[in-house]
């Protein structure tokens, strides 16, 4: 049980979390207790921790209902971690990690937010190269971690100048996060979608003034 948690590896700790995020049983009181021993008892020495052990760590976290309070410490150093080694993780890495701290309910850790400010001014001025589910993942939860909307703004743009090409491969839930990310900035699109309807002919919709704005 948690006794042992000294005795393992980072790797092996991230990768007993995962797994039991993974078979959905993070509900039962076992797994939810050995995960946040594992947590707290991690977060001092999270330098030591690869970053693939770190991302898939925050990933099952992510999982844990109620956890805010209890999760708090291991956030802000996970946070911290990523940027202070950011160049060691992919973007998709990145992403998953600072989603995660989103969903675990860290809206008022000052390093979350850091981090997800710092990932969105990052990611601005490279949109090109980040595939549609990490952009997405930056952007969404720079927005609910309430990054400040003008230092999203920028990527909020970048973002819909790739989308022009590549709205075939946004799904209906990727298309709804857009949306709440395009409102969440003050985007046109965004308004737009004020009086319109959900669905795919909405979507096609905004696409078009996407491609008309990016002509002018």
């Amino acid at each position: 049980g948690t006794r042992r948690l000294s005795d393992m590896s980072p790797q092996g700790l991230s990768n007993i979390a995962w797994a039991l995020a993974t078979l959905q049983i993070t509900t039962h009181a076992p797994a939810r207790r050995f995960i946040l021993a594992a947590a707290s008892m991690s977060a001092p020495g999270l330098h030591a921790f690869p970053p693939q052990a770190i991302a898939n760590f925050c990933w099952a976290l992510g999982r844990l209902a109620d956890a805010s309070h209890d999760l708090a410490a291991f956030g802000a150093a996970a946070a911290r971690e990523a940027l202070r080694r950011e160049s060691d993780f992919s973007w998709q890495d990145l992403s998953g990690i600072v989603s995660a701290l989103m969903n675990t309910g860290l809206t008022n850790v000052g390093e979350v937010q850091e981090f997800a400010a710092e990932l969105a001014t990052r990611a601005a001025g490279c949109c090109d190269s980040i595939g549609n589910q990490a952009l997405l993942n930056i952007a969404l939860a720079a927005a609910r971690l309430r990054v400040h909307p003008d230092t999203l703004r920028p990527m909020a743009w970048g973002i819909a100048e790739v989308f022009t090409t590549r709205m075939h491969r946004l799904n209906e839930i990727d298309l709804r996060q857009w949306l709440e990310v395009q409102r969440y900035c003050g985007l046109p699109g965004g308004m737009a979608h004020n009086t319109s309807s959900q669905g795919p002919r909405s979507a096609m919709s905004w696409q078009q003034q996407q491609q008309q704005q990016q002509q002018q």
